[in-house]
């Protein structure tokens, strides 16, 4: 059997023959242009148990290694031949091994290549071997084995996953060598001597997958099952597996033939990587027991091709298992595989009969047949190679020990390949000599404004030489006038040191004056001392009168204050108060801000706690027309009179009862947020105070809704200062704030307007006390 390959990466092909005798020891021929180069013999009494030789760098050398199994003394070795002169052997012990007959009853059908780790299977026949798979890793030198069982993994795929690759069983079959735990445990429980006497000579060799089974088995890296092995039960069956993609994830496609559980017809499963059977059809009109074979998916149009060896036709499934097309090929087909020898990654269907090779393309749908004559196919393997020799492609067919390599050319037009590749270049260098023209004549135009700019610089430069000389004079003239300075200058420091004795003598006066200054300025800090603790204290007295944030929370679901004193003491307060089923709410701006709005916020808490409790008003309206008359009273105000203080403000009354608010306003409005909508409730355009043209204040009752949000606040946020053209905030602008950030929850929506005032005032003071109300009574 002989391999075509490019091992020392050198463009020429090497011929490995590999020689499988008993006597002295298999070897490993190496030959190019039919010389031979090297040799390679196995050790006396070695055994070669692979199939076949496999390739790959995994060293990264540019060199290919050569991988195979093989049996020495009773256990089982992977080699790697490395190609140099001395062809040095890495042998990895892999398993022990027993004899049948005094004969090696095991074997090696495929190694694969998972980018470090080599993955290869062990298969027997009538005698319990290691049947398993196992995964080596070629840089971190760790063996991984499969579980033990006596599954015959026939052959086996890599599946390339997102996250991680998992090894298919392709297919197996059962040879019916041991029992599952089930099946023997039945055979126990028998009163036939013949069963309890098969139960004694079995028990040792039962295992928890018995091989009168066939089975779906999808391994991790680690060699586990990925899920429990599907089994098939029944004597004398086949199972084998492909992937396929259904809606962008990978699935399993198995078709299996068992005696017990599908009466000899194929049946064809779509499996999940969780191990659940998603679609199921039985393929009633298809050849039974071994006749019908999966051949593969057809990656490009995601479709399931089923060879029926008896019918001689390839089947066509789409992905819900309908047929979809059916080809006949009768050619007395003996041996059939696959080999991708056009290197368009998709492999073309080969089949051989006594008389001829034929080549199936990818579609199916032409063959391209060559006469050839074997003398006796007395071998079910078949091995193709394709290999360019001296430039000339080349096809080697081998059966057994007979081999046919013959040259084969391509389709022709192919070959018009090179007349693009010239048409191409030419036209590249036509563009490039286009570039170059157009690169030159702007070059030229650059040079012409460089020429100019030269001049230009030059008459500059002359310009400039002249202005210097000028300078010069005027320089040298400047000396003069500074020398007859300095004169003046020792007269003048003359007259200086008499006038420094004078200033000698007012500085005493001046520094008796200072001591006296102190004094008096250490007094006026004393005086500012007391006056700011006095306000301190009255902040604290403020502040004590003022509604707790635990009292807001009480009675609200949800609130906020902003509450942004202009000086120490505040002219704006907030108020809340509960009587039976009413909450009372509101937040005033007193005249003017500091100490004068500080007294005036504190008679407008107490003249609401009165009216309130006392009088037991419950409109809000009366409440504000109450609250007018006893400011008036209480400051003395008169039409004639020149004190004018007051408040502004928005009163709210809410029946926890009916959800009905009440609102009346002195110039501030109520916002209410409503299914992301701002309803506003405009206020009587009249002070807490006398006034001019005085009318009565408007009451207004609104049905609050589940989730609406109230917001009442003082004219101090739209009238600060500030942003780029130094102008105030504006109530428009506040609205748009306010329906922005009403989604938020309030904290956040007191830090947004925080955070958004601070940013607009800048440099700017602070011209006014600012309070905003953020309020969500719950009506859950």
């Amino acid at each position: 059997m002989s391999y075509f390959y490019d091992i020392d990466n050198d463009g020429k092909i090497e011929e490995l023959e590999l020689s499988k005798r008993k006597k002295p020891c298999n070897s490993i021929n190496f030959k190019r242009d039919d010389k031979y180069l090297n040799v390679y013999n196995l050790l006396s009494n070695e055994v070669f148990i692979s199939r076949n030789l496999s390739f790959a760098d995994l060293n990264k050398d540019g060199i290919t290694e050569i991988y195979f199994i093989s049996v020495y003394e009773k256990k089982v070795y992977l080699n790697i031949i490395e190609y140099d002169k001395k062809l040095k052997n890495k042998r990895i012990f892999v398993d022990s091994c027993k004899h049948f007959n005094g004969a090696i009853d095991i074997s090696n059908n495929e190694i694969l290549f998972d980018k470090n780790n080599i993955i290869f299977n062990l298969v027997s026949g009538f005698t319990i071997q290691p049947r398993k798979l196992y995964s080596y890793n070629y840089k971190n030198k760790i063996l991984k084995k499969s579980p033990h069982s006596s599954i015959n993994i026939n052959n086996f795929m890599i599946v390339k996953n997102d996250s991680s690759n998992f090894v298919l069983v392709t297919s197996n079959i059962a040879v019916g060598n041991t029992l599952s735990f089930e099946t023997l445990e039945g055979i126990g429980k028998s009163k036939d001597p013949d069963s309890i006497r098969l139960y004694h000579i079995y028990k040792k060799y039962a295992y928890k997958y018995g091989d009168f089974s066939s089975y779906n088995i999808l391994f991790d890296k680690n060699m586990n099952f990925k899920f429990p092995p599907i089994e098939y039960k029944g004597w004398t069956k086949m199972t084998t597996a492909d992937i396929i993609k259904i809606n962008n994830e990978k699935h399993i496609v198995s078709l299996t033939i068992s005696e017990k559980d599908t009466s000899d017809i194929p049946i064809i499963e779509i499996i999940n990587f969780q191990g659940e059977i998603i679609k199921r059809k039985k393929l009633k009109n298809y050849s039974g027991t071994r006749k019908t074979r999966l051949l593969r998916i057809n990656k490009i149009k995601n479709e399931i091709l089923i060879y029926d060896t008896k019918l001689e036709e390839i089947i066509f499934l789409n992905a819900n298992l309908e047929e979809i097309n059916r080809i006949n090929i009768k050619n007395n087909i003996e041996i059939f595989g696959f080999k991708d020898i056009n290197y368009d990654d998709v492999p073309e269907f080969i089949i051989i009969n006594r008389n001829n090779l034929i080549i199936y393309q990818n579609d199916f749908l032409e063959e391209t047949k060559v006469p050839i004559h074997f003398c006796g196919i007395n071998s079910r393997e078949l091995l193709v190679n394709s290999f360019k020799k001296k430039n000339k492609p080349f096809l080697s067919i081998e059966i057994g020990d007979s081999r046919i390599t013959f040259s084969y050319v391509k389709n022709k037009i192919y070959y018009l390949r090179y007349f693009f590749y010239i048409v191409l270049i030419v036209l590249s260098y036509l563009f490039i000599i286009f570039i170059q023209k157009i690169n030159s004549k702007r070059l030229e135009k650059e040079k012409e404004k460089l020429e100019i700019i030269v001049i230009e610089r030059t008459s500059e430069l002359n310009q400039m030489n002249e202005e210097l000389k000028v300078i010069n004079e005027d320089l040298n003239q400047q000396k003069e006038e500074i020398r007859a300075q300095a004169e003046n200058l020792m007269e003048i420091n003359k007259l200086l040191s008499e006038k420094n004795e004078e200033i000698k003598i007012q500085s005493e006066h001046l520094s008796e004056a200072n001591s006296s200054i102190s004094l008096q300025k250490k007094e006026i800090e004393k005086s500012h001392k007391n006056v700011k603790d006095s306000i301190n204290h009255a902040r604290r007295i403020q502040r004590a009168l003022l509604p707790s944030s635990e009292e807001f929370s009480k009675e609200f679901y949800s609130h906020f204050i902003l509450y942004k004193p202009k000086d120490i003491v505040s002219g704006d307060f907030y108020y809340l108060k509960k009587v039976n089923e009413f909450l009372v709410f509101a937040a005033a701006d007193c005249t003017g801000h500091g100490v004068p709005g500080a007294f005036v916020s504190m008679l407008g808490i107490s003249f609401l706690n009165e009216i309130i409790r006392k009088k037991n008003v419950k409109t809000a309206s009366k409440i504000l027309e109450e609250l007018r008359a006893q400011i008036k009273v209480s400051l003395k105000q008169s039409n004639k009179s020149v004190f004018k203080d007051g408040m502004d403000i928005a009163l709210c009354i809410f029946n926890t009862k009916t959800h009905i608010l009440q609102f009346a306003g002195a110039y501030n409005p109520l916002y209410i947020i409503r299914n992301n909508e701002l309803i506003e409730k405009k206020a009587t355009k009249n002070p807490i105070g006398i006034f001019l043209k005085e009318k009565p204040f408007e009451n207004n009752e609104i049905k609050l809704q589940n989730n609406d949000k109230i917001y009442i606040f003082s004219d101090g946020y739209a009238d600060q200062f500030g942003g780029k053209k130094n102008k105030k905030f504006m109530s428009k602008n506040f609205k748009k704030l306010v329906i922005k950030t009403a989604n938020e929850p309030f904290e956040k929506q007191k830090e947004i307007m925080n955070e958004t005032i601070e940013k607009w005032r800048g440099n700017n003071q602070q011209i006014d006390d600012i309070l905003v109300m953020g309020l969500n009574i719950s009506q859950n």
